[in-house]
């Protein structure tokens, strides 16, 4: 199964194109990631994710590991990494399609 989440990142203007492809649960997720963030082109366009590492460990997968090392603090946590985990679990068919909204504002 394929599953695909783009993500607006917000304030730093970067956001990302994530298609996430599984034949099943419980192998590896290959991962393709379109972004300008130059911290997560450090990952590489083409990852390989064990699907189970992410929804068990979740953030303390490898993946999220690798990622928070590249990813400034002040960027932590990054919306694009949620999008990866989301995309990999509809791709492995254990999370349904559901878009996530977050709203942000200013009270005075």
């Amino acid at each position: 199964m394929r599953a695909k989440a783009v993500v607006n990142a917000g304030v730093c203007g970067y956001g990302a194109v994530i298609i996430a492809e599984a034949k099943d649960a419980m192998g590896k997720a290959l991962v393709s990631l379109d972004t300008e963030c130059n911290n997560l082109k450090e990952l590489g366009q083409n990852l390989e994710i064990e699907i189970m590492d992410v929804v068990q460990k979740g953030c303390s997968s490898e993946i999220f590991t690798q990622i928070t090392q590249l990813v400034p603090n002040m960027h932590c946590p990054c919306p694009v990494i949620l999008g990866i985990f989301e995309a990999v679990k509809i791709a492995a068919g254990l999370a349904l399609p559901k878009d996530i909204s977050i709203r942000l504002e200013k009270i005075t």
